[in-house]
């Protein structure tokens, strides 16, 4: 059943309302950082930006891939030592949740010195 007309405007109501909390407190607080942002750009020269940019320095490259990849070999360890200690802690969940023969129940045996 559609909404009645007090029902279309109960809904607009709350959506406008959420949508003035969000702009009124949420908004200013993320964006707060940016405020003074236009002023810092506006002192910049124009000979600035229209300036070719400098090259890299050439020792800049080798630093940066060897930076990358002792990431990735840092990261890959770590996957694998995760991976490790979970394959570990599957075993060990599989065995201590294995049946062993001694604790298996087993007809009971007539012990021959009672009668």
């Amino acid at each position: 059943m559609p909404p009645t007309s007090w029902g279309r405007y109960r809904m607009m109501s709350v959506a406008a309302s959420r949508t003035t909390f969000w702009s009124a407190t949420v908004a200013p607080n993320r964006c707060g950082r940016l405020r003074g942002l236009p002023a810092l750009l506006a002192t910049v020269p124009p000979t600035v930006l229209e300036e070719e940019p400098e090259n890299p320095p050439a020792s800049l490259l080798p630093v940066l891939l060897d930076r990358v990849r002792r990431s990735r070999r840092r990261r890959r360890l770590i996957i694998t030592a995760v991976a490790g200690v979970a394959a570990a802690c599957v075993v060990l969940a599989l065995v201590l949740a294995w049946p062993s023969s001694q604790n298996a129940t087993s007809p009971p045996t007539p012990n021959p010195g009672e009668r």
